[in-house]
């Protein structure tokens, strides 16, 4: 299988394979190679002619071959796209292809060279073992696997990607707005992008904490970023700032979403107490952080919070965890038991 990087570098050079799938669960990478190549495979005046798009839900396999198979017209090349290929598996019960997805793999034994067939199969994948799999490598074809993100590397992509685009930002920045966000990157692109016209507007070149939140997330003074950090500092006025304005908003700041994010920082703050090396180099390496992260947050919260006070703090979460899902809620508030929570963790 090729990386997305390989595949970008030939495409640039104007190399363009006889069939690319292109298949994941993240669709951004596919949706970046598809498109360039159906702006930059043919001329603007070939494409009436020699440029054909699927999607499918309403295609057939048989008619997708065909369509490939044909001669271009007047031209170099002819280009075939088949987009949303999962589609065939859910359009199954209303007289779909599903059964006959793996005919691409005849097709790619028999290839068409004058053809480019790009197939994106999106959130999900063909099993690698697969005769397609096999036919479209033997043919010089494209295989390309499309991963989902962990929430722990968006922080990262996003670094990167804003870099590409001439600009810089800060590390909690990008934290921030991977929050914001989530590790869709579609949508984290499109929220960059949002920025980038903000900065071109404001002239700036850095993008900060205080641009996310204003342009990308909800006007508000404070976020669940500020309060991890403010219990790790054990910062008390400031987290009482902070509950105080969640509890006065509990649909921007469901209780759910509080508990599930302190949960899984006070699990890394437990797994950074029983790091054997825990220099910030080393530490950031084996806890998959930048060591910007290590530095700011896991060594401070470790010089307030023992490894035993964690595991409390854990059992803490899970136990307001279980009672937000309806087991036994306290006769109070969603904010007030936020209060409570908060108190419990601090003391």
């Amino acid at each position: 299988m090729m990386a997305f990087d390989d595949i970008m570098r030939e495409l640039k050079a104007s190399k363009f394979r006889p069939i690319y799938l292109l298949m994941g669960e993240e669709p951004y990478y596919i949706d970046v190679i598809s498109s360039y190549i159906e702006k930059h495979a043919l001329n603007d005046c070939d494409r009436d002619f020699n440029q054909t798009i699927f999607y499918g839900k309403d295609a057939k396999v048989r008619d997708i071959i065909h369509e490939a198979d044909q001669y271009p017209m007047m031209a170099e090349r002819r280009l075939v796209i088949l987009r949303e290929a999962q589609e065939l598996n859910t359009a199954a019960s209303a007289g779909g292809d599903r059964d006959h997805f793996q005919d691409f793999a005849h097709y790619a034994e028999h290839i068409q060279p004058s053809t480019i067939l790009v197939i994106c199969y999106k959130y999900g994948k063909v099993d690698g073992r697969s005769k397609l799999i096999k036919a479209i490598e033997k043919a010089d074809g494209v295989v390309f696997d499309s991963p989902k993100l962990w929430d722990n590397q968006v922080p990262s992509w996003i670094t990167s990607y804003v870099t590409s685009q001439g600009l810089s930002i800060d590390q909690s920045a990008s934290e921030l707005l991977a929050e914001f966000i989530g590790t869709k990157l579609t949508n984290v692109v499109s929220a960059i992008e949002k920025l980038k016209l903000v900065c071109e507007g404001e002239q700036k070149r850095n993008i900060t904490v205080d641009l996310v939140t204003k342009h990308v997330g909800a006007s508000n003074e404070y976020n669940t970023l500020e309060l991890r950090s403010a219990l790790f500092n054990r910062n008390v006025p400031k987290v009482n700032r902070i509950v105080k304005a969640f509890a006065g908003n509990d649909k921007q700041y469901p209780v759910q979403m509080v508990i599930s994010v302190l949960f899984g920082s006070f699990q890394k703050l437990f797994a950074y107490h029983y790091l054997p090396d825990k220099r910030t180099q080393a530490a950031a390496q084996a806890m998959g952080e930048k060591p910007f992260v290590i530095q700011t947050t896991y060594e401070v919260g470790a010089r307030n919070y023992s490894a035993r006070k964690c595991l409390e703090i854990i059992d803490i979460l899970r136990d307001y965890d279980m009672k937000s899902k309806g087991y036994q809620w306290p006769s109070i508030s969603s904010g007030d038991a936020l209060r409570e929570m908060i108190f419990r963790i601090m003391n």
